[in-house]
């Protein structure tokens, strides 16, 4: 887990960027909006920077 949390932490916006063009250019709307925040809450997951109780506070 240490090494994708070193990996997230020092590429995020590469990586949010890349996978935001895949996802744009797969889905549309509505769905490429939930697929960006999922991918956010994964490697806010991945990095320490996300808990549980944030996640949920915002639902």
């Amino acid at each position: 887990m240490d090494k994708a949390k070193d990996a997230v932490t020092g590429n995020r916006e590469t990586i949010e960027q890349k996978a935001g063009e895949a996802i744009d250019s797969k889905l549309d709307g509505d769905k490429a909006g939930k697929a960006k925040d999922a991918l956010k809450t994964g490697l806010d997951k991945l990095s320490g920077q996300g808990s549980d109780d944030a996640a949920n506070d915002e639902n």
